[in-house]
């Protein structure tokens, strides 16, 4: 009887999954201690200490006030690349942060709107977000996302706003500046 061997390359086509650990929005006064809760990872083939790791960031320390940004990327040897959510980091100066907050967890940031997003967070199920002018026109809808971060749309311009979430309970308003200066 004859023995037969064959090679076979493995393909790995899927990319490693890095998910964050706590919670993707962190406000901070200035000066405050401030260590970062990580992420987890996982690969559907290579270990997780062969992968190559990289914080993609422009968070520096606590001692400026603003809104910063980390979010983690993970390679692994097919060149397969997987990023986490981004991890919002709120710096307020002296404690006075740049969003609203009401009692029913409705928070806009940053509000002035200076960048071609923005972030909303709630507790809220099942809602839809819309944009009116100040005569209360509807204007837009907006799409729900994950991560809480949405692109303002570039035919909105510079201005007042008001920004709503609608659900079967609740209508929530807030108003908004949009300043962008690109």
């Amino acid at each position: 009887s004859e023995i037969f061997t064959k090679d076979f390359e493995v393909v790995d086509t899927i990319a490693p999954v890095i998910k964050l650990v706590g919670n993707p929005i962190v406000r901070l006064s200035q000066n405050d201690s401030y260590a970062d809760s990580g992420y987890s990872i996982s690969d559907n083939y290579y270990a997780t200490i062969s992968l190559k790791l990289d914080t993609l960031s422009n968070f520096i320390s606590t001692a400026n006030a603003g809104y910063f940004e980390i979010k983690y990327q993970a390679k692994d040897s097919s060149n397969n690349t997987g990023t986490s959510q981004t991890r919002m980091i709120h710096i307020g100066n002296n404690g006075i942060f740049g969003f609203e907050k009401s009692d029913k967890n409705f928070v806009i940031y940053p509000n002035p709107i200076t960048l071609d997003y923005f972030y909303l967070q709630t507790e809220m199920k099942n809602f839809r977000i819309n944009i009116s002018d100040v005569l209360g026109k509807e204007i837009y809808q907006l799409t729900l996302n994950s991560d809480g971060k949405f692109q303002l749309p570039k035919t909105i311009s510079n201005g007042i706003y008001i920004i709503g979430i609608v659900s079967n309970e609740v209508v929530l308003k807030k108003k908004i500046t949009v300043l962008r200066t690109q």
